[in-house]
């Protein structure tokens, strides 16, 4: 019993100083920022009026502060969107300076849109020098 109450304070002497050597160095280095969709407002469900329009805010968040204003584009995820593209309109994503939250407005429109959901997948560009973070899905009908 004893021989083993050794062995396993041996082993834990060496885990904790294997642990403690640890570093962060790497914590204060400069990282891109991450532009990432957090939710809709109202939910996930845009219900457009028969040959009518809906606007449906998207809040956006940055990792990070700027002093000016700040402008990404926004992508379809092709694969993943049922939605024809005749169907909906948007713009870029801004965040206001000192800011890490933003809207993201997306204008529904009843050109061909059915009674059943169909999903339409957004991701932020992430060809400016950012990485892009959560993709949000909407499902539309009327």
């Amino acid at each position: 019993m004893m021989k083993n109450l050794k062995y396993i304070i041996t082993i834990l002497v060496f885990a904790a100083l294997a642990v403690s050597c640890e570093t962060y160095d790497d914590f204060d280095q400069d990282r891109l920022p991450v532009v990432g969709f957090t939710s809709a407002v109202g939910g996930p469900n845009a219900i457009v009026p028969e040959d009518g329009t809906l606007d449906k805010e998207i809040n956006v968040f940055v990792s990070d502060v700027s002093t000016s204003d700040r402008t990404y584009s926004v992508l379809v995820n092709e694969e993943e969107t049922e939605l024809g593209s005749e169907n909906y309109t948007f713009g870029n994503i801004v965040i206001p300076a000192n800011e890490r939250t933003g809207v993201f407005v997306v204008t529904f429109s009843d050109v061909s849109v059915t009674s059943d959901f169909q999903p339409v997948r957004f991701r932020v560009d992430n060809s400016s020098g950012i990485v892009s973070g959560s993709e949000i899905t909407i499902q539309v009908r009327n």
